[in-house]
């Protein structure tokens, strides 16, 4: 992977996280979760979502299960911390402070 697209990841990654601590419940599917990025000048393929919600997944940042056509992504408490910036993880890019 390429810096660039190793940066586009970590910001995709990071972005969804806040999506997800946003919400009530803080569980949503790749669908909306694709529609949100792209409102956040993050346009992305449906297939990397997917991909970076099972990276997630993997890394306990979120739970991820399919319902039906549909993959679901819910929020961990660590994914939080991770959005907020309590946290860090490697391949996630860290919120920016104002």
């Amino acid at each position: 992977m390429t810096a660039l697209a190793e940066l586009l990841a970590a910001q995709r990654r990071l972005a969804i996280l806040q999506i997800l601590a946003a919400i009530p419940g803080g569980v949503l599917n790749t669908a909306i979760i694709d529609r949100a990025l792209d409102n956040a000048g993050l346009r992305t393929p449906r297939a990397t979502v997917d991909a970076d919600v099972t990276w997630l997944h993997g890394e306990a940042l979120v739970t991820a299960s399919r319902i039906g056509f549909y993959l679901m992504a819910e929020i961990t408490q660590a994914g939080r911390d991770v959005a907020a910036g309590e946290d860090s993880r490697e391949g996630v890019a860290r919120p920016e402070r104002l």
